[in-house]
């Protein structure tokens, strides 16, 4: 019967505890923590990420092409076909054509965690930004790449200012 069956079934919080306990936290707890197949320092881990990003700043691109065997780039057209920039842009620089005042909508992209730029630098062509490398607010459209590593950000600058100029 029904009740027979939600009272066999178990709770979500039961599920949840039942699963941490199996296994090793997904949380840091202590004072170390793994790195690869190594322990390390929580102190430590941060500097080593940094460090790694930094070594394959200049590659990261070649090196998702490789371990994905170019899949990231379909799921990145993906990702680019849900978002609907190009329609959006399209709409947002339809305010303003249409003779709307200033306090008409604009169009901010950030990229969270964008890297060297190459999922911005997709959404800078799907949205037909007028702009590109520089920004003088002329263009109600916008793209904006945030990482926590700034090599990756050199290559990503590097990157647009060879394809947009400055």
């Amino acid at each position: 019967t029904i009740a027979s069956a939600r009272a066999s079934r178990p709770s979500w919080s039961w599920a949840i505890s039942r699963q941490s306990s199996n296994g090793p936290s997904p949380y840091v707890t202590g004072d170390s923590t793994h790195f690869g197949y190594s322990q390390v320092s929580i102190d430590e881990k941060e500097g080593k990420v940094r460090e790694v990003f930094d070594k394959v700043a200049n590659n990261y691109d070649l090196m998702n092409d490789l371990m994905s065997g170019g899949l990231h780039r379909l799921w990145k057209d993906n990702l680019l076909d849900c978002s609907n920039v190009a329609a959006m842009a399209r709409m947002t620089r339809s305010f303003l054509s249409d003779g709307r005042d200033s306090a008409s909508p604009d169009l901010r992209i950030l990229d969270v965690a964008g890297g060297t730029g190459d999922v911005a630098f997709r959404f800078v062509d799907a949205a037909d930004c007028l702009e590109r490398a520089k920004s003088t607010g002329l263009d109600p459209v916008s793209v904006t790449v945030c990482d926590i590593n700034a090599e990756m950000l050199r290559v990503g600058e590097s990157r647009a200012r060879s394809r947009f100029g400055d």
